[in-house]
């Protein structure tokens, strides 16, 4: 579904897949933010499913990294195997991440810094972890064993 999101929006901008530059990719995610999610019908009833109450509400941080990077490996794979005449991957790592290993030369002394893997890549909050009372938790334990 990534991947055709992306198709897509170069249709409707009519630019051929391998000839997308950092230009669209910077559209491209530009427009998941502003745009927001279609508010689909639901394919049994053709009716609208259940209205959202925020339509038209943005993709998920997480959801846009995700789009990202599938769309960047979809290019790195096809600038690897030599398809077609494409000539530069829309949606490049940082300069810090492209050759070698990441903090090849790092201080094991020192802690690591937070790192994007890529230009265009959103910041993904950290989400809280769900917790459970502590009751059930040693309930959960202490049958598990068994």
């Amino acid at each position: 579904m990534d991947l055709l999101r992306w198709f897509r929006f170069l249709w409707v901008i009519d630019v051929p897949w391998d000839r997308a530059t950092r230009l669209e990719a910077r559209d491209f995610c530009r427009w998941l933010l502003i745009a927001g999610r279609p508010v689909r019908p639901h394919w049994r009833s053709g009716q609208l499913s259940e209205p959202s109450p925020n339509p038209g509400q943005p993709y998920a941080a997480s959801a846009r990294a995700h789009n990202e990077t599938v769309v960047r490996c979809f290019y790195t794979f096809h600038l690897d195997i030599a398809t077609g005449p494409i000539l530069v991957n829309p949606f490049p790592l940082d300069r810090s991440r492209r050759s070698g290993r990441v903090s090849a030369h790092h201080n094991p002394m020192e802690p690591h810094r937070k790192k994007r893997t890529g230009i265009y890549r959103p910041r993904v909050p950290t989400r809280v972890p769900r917790s459970i009372p502590d009751e059930e938790f040693n309930e959960k334990l202490s049958t598990w064993g068994r």
